[in-house]
């Protein structure tokens, strides 16, 4: 389920750019906690490699390309301008292509817009982990966040076998500050979602940018503002299979 639509998911990916650029701006040298063995500036080089990536396909056909290589990493000095060009190209190019134009990628979805949803929610992520590397309180925009977390249920965990690996287990995820339920059932090589209320073995409640961020490992149910019903053993297991990514 898209929740928003291309023109918003270019602006999302604008927006986290910028955010990115600006937390890292003096900021290179840190590491990133988020991301273990990452400086800041692994982590905006990744990003223009993903983008360029991406772009290279969206610019493409239905088979991923055979001619693309990765751009070549400036200097730490020319690093964010590099960095902010790329974006600008990359963008422009992803945002320009017809949604429902066939596209390659890894998942069950083959088409434009997979991408440039995909792109919105890396660069998002990777924003709030540049912003925490450089001391700077951040979240998500809740609206973003339950796209985040819809496509981490509906598009990442289809798509890993050891995702739905193990018994079958149910989980109930629900944001307290935006319009988000999920009902969620995973085991024995099967995957079903639903879009609602109901009750799973385990239920998890807090922030929509909470629960995007505690998907990707960013946040842990223990921390504050997470509220947890049912067994500490199943929602364990379920970490230990979606984390897979």
């Amino acid at each position: 389920m898209r929740v928003m639509d291309a023109a918003r998911y270019h602006q999302v990916l604008l927006d986290a750019a910028e955010r990115t650029a600006v937390s890292a701006d003096g900021a290179l040298d840190l590491p990133v906690p988020s991301c273990p063995d990452w400086t800041v500036a692994d982590l905006v080089a990744h990003l223009a490699v993903v983008l360029s990536f991406w772009g290279a396909i969206a610019a493409g056909g239905e088979e991923p390309p055979t001619d693309w290589t990765p751009p070549v990493r400036p200097s730490d000095e020319e690093l964010i301008a590099w960095y902010r060009t790329g974006v600008a190209d990359g963008a422009a190019a992803v945002g320009a292509v017809d949604p429902a134009a066939p596209r390659w990628s890894w998942s069950h979805q083959h088409d434009a817009a997979f991408i440039q949803r995909r792109l919105a929610h890396e660069f998002t992520v990777h924003a709030w982990d540049a912003e925490q590397a450089a001391g700077i309180a951040a979240s998500i925009d809740p609206a973003v966040a339950v796209d985040g977390i819809d496509e981490f249920l509906g598009i990442f965990l289809p798509a890993k076998d050891e995702c739905l690996a193990g018994d079958p287990l149910t989980i109930h995820l629900h944001t307290t500050d935006a319009d988000g339920e999920w009902m969620l059932t995973i085991g024995n090589g099967e995957h079903h979602l639903e879009r609602t209320h109901g009750k799973g073995e385990v239920a998890v409640r807090a922030t929509a940018s909470d629960l995007n961020l505690w998907l990707w490992g960013r946040r842990e149910a223990s921390d504050d503002g997470f509220t947890v019903f049912g067994e500490d053993a199943i929602l364990a297991d379920f970490v230990g299979r979606v984390r897979q990514w």
